[in-house]
């Protein structure tokens, strides 16, 4: 009986270790796109700005040309 009891044990232990396993790829994949996505964003907004900035400058620019300074 106690035999019994040990092999069911052993079994229970090595099917919740596998899906520990599964759930921890799982949660490396979905963290990894977020990273992904947080990284493009990220590189979408900064170009955006520089793009305004650089707009900025150009009217800047011509309102000195107009303004004559």
């Amino acid at each position: 009986v106690q035999s019994d009891v040990m092999d069911r044990l052993e079994e229970s232990q090595g099917q919740l270790e596998a899906e520990i396993r599964k759930l921890l790829h799982a949660v490396t994949r979905i963290a990894t796109r977020a990273l992904e996505h947080a990284r493009e964003a990220r590189s979408r907004g900064a170009a955006a700005v520089e793009e305004k900035l650089e707009r900025i400058d150009e009217v800047e620019r011509d309102i000195h040309l107009l303004l004559g300074s």
